[in-house]
């Protein structure tokens, strides 16, 4: 591989990784709403502050992270959606 493949094939990785970040964001903003789990948007939506049950809950829709203020790190929207309202 020359040097130009190698640099085409890291642009194509890095633009599926976009679009899967965008993807990633669509679908948990869409899911959040229909659920209608109140949140405030931070940073033009890549960080949201989940209000639960009289918890913050740092949450990044792009890679799914989020974070309970004081709590322990996890992954997932769904994840996230268990912790809020465990009986969905």
């Amino acid at each position: 591989l020359h040097m130009s493949e190698l640099s085409q094939i890291y642009e194509g990785m890095r633009e599926l990784s976009r679009i899967k970040k965008q993807s990633n964001l669509e679908f948990s903003i869409s899911l959040l709403n229909k659920l209608s789990i109140d949140y405030q948007t931070k940073n033009n939506g890549i960080h949201l502050i989940v209000i639960s049950n009289n918890e913050l809950i740092d949450f990044w829709p792009t890679t799914g992270k989020f974070i309970p203020r004081g709590g322990i790190a996890d992954r997932g929207v769904l994840n996230l959606i268990k912790r809020i309202r465990p009986t969905l």
